[in-house]
């Protein structure tokens, strides 16, 4: 679902194939598919099925009902709940154990979800400070949001081609933000889990 939401229908929108409801509707599945596939612990699990539910009723009343209020709170959600997300898919990465593809996928889909993540922060900025983000050629409404996920998986990934600039100190502190995690959550990933790799080869 990541994949499809970050990868295939971005494109498709920018250039007119499919509508904005796309990445609404693919936004709810990733919503409906993290509070299925939720944490062991109860508050924690409890947590993530209220913040999905939230986050959703609320993506699709700013849908509907596109008011800056109900828009604000929708970036605001989706940030914190798959935030949230990333942070229960880290805790059963790093839980003790075998290394597994799973835990690799795992790893890479919480990735995918810090670019997912930051494209809603910047999403909030440029609608609340008009001009924080200069695009080299400003896109039509429906076109908004792919832009602002390819500039921050651009950002995240630290390539940076310059076609879209962060022009206020708050986008720019966030590009900074992001492009940090970008550059040490491989790192910091790859040591850890060749640590519990040669820790756990060492108890068999």
């Amino acid at each position: 679902l990541l994949c499809v939401l970050l990868f295939v229908v971005p494109p498709l929108t920018e250039v007119g194939i499919v509508g904005s409801r796309w990445i609404a509707t693919l936004v709810s599945l990733v919503l409906l598919a993290g509070a299925v596939r939720t944490s062991r612990g109860r508050l924690l699990r409890i947590l993530v099925i209220v913040g999905a539910s939230l986050s959703f009723f609320t993506h699709w009343a700013a849908y509907f009902v596109p008011t800056p209020l109900v828009a604000i709170l929708d970036d605001v959600l989706l940030f914190l709940t798959f935030c949230l997300f990333a942070l229960v898919i880290l805790r059963e990465v790093f839980r003790e154990g075998e290394i597994t593809v799973h835990r690799v996928l795992g790893a890479a889909s919480v990735y995918l979800l810090l670019g997912l993540m930051w494209t809603f922060a910047y999403h909030l900025v440029h609608m609340t400070i008009p001009g924080a983000i200069r695009f080299a050629e400003p896109p039509p409404s429906q076109a908004v949001m792919p832009r602002l996920l390819y500039f921050s998986m651009v950002t995240l990934t630290t390539v940076g081609y310059g076609d879209i600039t962060p022009v206020h100190p708050l986008a720019r502190t966030l590009v900074i933000g992001e492009s940090l995690s970008g550059q040490l959550f491989p790192a910091i990933l790859i040591g850890s889990l060749a640590s519990m790799a040669i820790h756990s080869r060492h108890k068999l």
